[in-house]
């Protein structure tokens, strides 16, 4: 798993925390949010080391690789 900055502007704080988890899982590693298996591929979801994710849980994806979550994940809910 890869953690990241959703504003990557925040990486030079230093009191600050990687906010992203990105990771690779197989089908059927999830469930979505209508508690059907997820896809193969690369997920992300937004949460602090060592907490739950937000939301309701459900990682977002999947995408091609790792950098295409980051991606969207900074695009989404970057400030």
């Amino acid at each position: 798993m890869a953690r990241f900055y959703v504003d990557p502007s925040r990486a030079d704080d230093k009191w600050s925390l990687p906010d992203g988890e990105a990771f690779y899982q197989n089908a059927g590693d999830h469930e979505t949010d209508d508690g059907e298996p997820c896809e193969a591929g690369w997920y992300y979801w937004i949460c602090f080391p060592g907490c739950m994710p937000e939301g309701d849980g459900a990682p977002c994806g999947p995408f091609s690789s790792e950098q295409a979550a980051i991606l969207n994940c900074r695009e989404t809910f970057g400030d």
